[in-house]
């Protein structure tokens, strides 16, 4: 029986807020609300495709969640895949874009799935790359890991809080519902090509 079960690993939460960014106001935009945000709409269109998926970690969690953590979530799991959704930032607030990281020697069908259907939704960011990453690299250690368990996985960084403009597609609730959905749909692509 084909695997339809998807790990969303929803980046950070808990004592650790991420990449923050503090408003004129005063008030803190964290990644971890912003990726939370994005992942609920990503698991809800799952759903309603009939795709089981589960999430690492609920919005507010009172601990932090580590690497371990997460990869311990996807050892029980055994899921077709697993997909992490984070928001960048950078020292500059002129790095802007999204991109996604996959870990090294892994096949890229599950990248490539969810970049051609994150282009075709037209969500007005700048498309950077696809980066391979060793385990001492940023999101290295979870991402080997994962794929040390023989699961599909990458993760998305859905645009730079630290940059104006993408900032403000990451805060509107419009456009993490496409976001959600268009990382959701390259997954269903993945699946239909008989993942695990």
């Amino acid at each position: 029986m084909t695997n339809r079960i998807v790990l969303i690993d929803v980046g950070h939460g808990g004592t650790d807020p991420g990449a923050v960014w503090k408003q004129d106001d005063g008030s803190i935009i964290k990644e971890a609300d912003k990726a939370f945000a994005i992942a609920d709409y990503c698991g809800v269109y799952l759903q309603s495709r009939f795709i089981e998926s589960f999430f690492t970690r609920i919005k507010s969690p009172g601990k932090r969640i580590t690497a371990s953590d997460r990869i311990a979530e996807a050892r029980k799991l055994k899921p077709a895949c697993f997909v992490s959704i984070h928001c960048n930032a950078a020292e500059s607030t002129e790095a802007h874009g999204w991109e996604i990281l996959v870990p090294v020697k892994m096949p890229l069908k599950l990248a490539t799935d969810i970049e051609n259907e994150w282009r075709e939704s037209n969500l007005d960011m700048k498309w950077r790359c696809i980066r391979q990453r060793e385990k001492k690299d940023r999101g290295g250690m979870l991402l080997n890991g994962v794929h040390n368990l023989g699961i599909p996985c990458c993760l998305v960084e859905v645009g730079f809080l630290t940059n104006k403009h993408d900032r403000g597609l990451i805060c509107d609730p419009d456009w993490q519902k496409k976001c959600g959905q268009a990382i959701a749909q390259g997954i269903i692509e993945f699946l239909k090509d008989g993942a695990k």
